[in-house]
């Protein structure tokens, strides 16, 4: 049995005692454990005068979920960001800023504010430091941009291709244009997508959004979903073969409950 099993057994979180325990405990042994959600619901790795949490709380965001912040990001968080359900990062390409930020954007969850489309400065920081990252976010440019109109010019192709790794990978994104949406479905990434500038106003809306990813990230069925779905493209399966996919009435089964992320989405 883990230790997490062990102290949810013998010390109820719900007891004066429970209480005390629980919070030394998520101070003293989270940084080692990493368990996702151990350190709260929400981590803002972005510049408070962007977002923080008192914004989101004025925005509408539960007072019941737990909101952490941090900025400028520090290699610290990079490590602490694996023990939340979601991670808030500001992307953008100034490699002396946002090379931190980038490598905490490889949690197991993360919300993306991705401020710029060509994010080569970054990935070039990362291959001189020797990080995988960067080679890795190298070879996935340069496999999406196949993907691109060959109308555009050789020079720069791998400019609009560089942000292929970062938006496959993150739960959902926020930019600021439609042309930048338009750039991330030409590199081949599915990842849910919405338009919101940066300023006071776009508070509500990234609040609403957040609230809605965290549940779908928290719902036991979405990782049973990310499963299948990783398994089908592993198999080469396209979105073109849909009428004969494995496993669809099993997924229309579920899509059937309220609480799946479908349904999140969708405010049902």
């Amino acid at each position: 049995m883990s230790l997490r099993n062990l102290a949810v057994r013998f010390v109820p979180r719900h007891t004066r005692v429970g209480r005390f325990a629980w919070r030394l405990g998520r101070r003293v042994f989270a940084p080692k454990i990493l368990v996702p959600g151990t350190l709260g619901d929400v981590l803002l790795l972005t510049p408070r005068s962007r977002l923080s949490a008192a914004a989101l709380r004025d925005g509408g965001f539960a007072g019941s979920i737990r909101v952490d912040s941090s900025w400028p990001v520090k290699a610290r968080d990079v490590h602490r960001s694996h023990g939340y359900h979601l991670c808030v990062i500001e992307i953008g390409a100034d490699p002396e800023r946002y090379v931190s930020a980038y490598r905490a954007a490889f949690v197991e969850s993360s919300f993306i504010l991705l401020d710029v489309g060509d994010l080569t400065p970054l990935i070039w920081r990362l291959r001189g430091l020797g990080d995988v990252l960067g080679y890795r976010a190298t070879y996935d440019a340069r496999e999406a941009q196949d993907r691109l109109d060959p109308a555009i010019p050789e020079e720069q192709r791998f400019a609009r291709a560089s942000i292929a790794q970062l938006a496959r990978r993150a739960k959902f994104l926020a930019v600021g244009t439609r042309a930048e949406v338009d750039q991330i479905r030409d590199v081949g990434s599915r990842t849910p997508t919405a338009v919101i500038p940066a300023g006071r106003g776009a508070v509500v809306a990234l609040a609403t959004e957040i609230a809605s990813t965290l549940a779908m990230v928290k719902d036991p069925a979405h990782g049973a979903l990310e499963l299948w779905a990783t398994a089908l493209a592993d198999l080469g399966i396209r979105e073109s073969d849909a009428g004969n996919l494995p496993g669809l009435s099993y997924l229309q089964a579920m899509e059937s409950f309220k609480g799946t992320p479908q349904n999140i989405r969708n405010g049902a």
